[in-house]
């Protein structure tokens, strides 16, 4: 599994953390959402930018996060 950041305008419910297990959801002060976790794999991503894209959602960023075995 990777870790990742993904950013999204606008505040999101956080049922989504429901939606996406191992991850956390974070409700920025300038009116984005965080959810920072677990991805399983790169389908598992693109499953997930998938989402995201249907529901119209802007993506403001998505990050890899270095692994600490690296």
């Amino acid at each position: 599994m990777e870790r990742y950041v993904i950013e999204l305008k606008g505040h999101l419910k956080r049922s989504w953390n429901e939606w996406m297990s191992n991850t956390s959801v974070e409700l920025l002060p300038d009116g984005n959402t965080r959810i920072t976790g677990e991805i399983r794999d790169r389908s598992a991503l693109y499953a997930v930018i998938n989402r995201i894209r249907d529901l119209g959602i802007t993506l403001v960023k998505l990050e890899k996060l270095k692994s600490t075995k690296e």
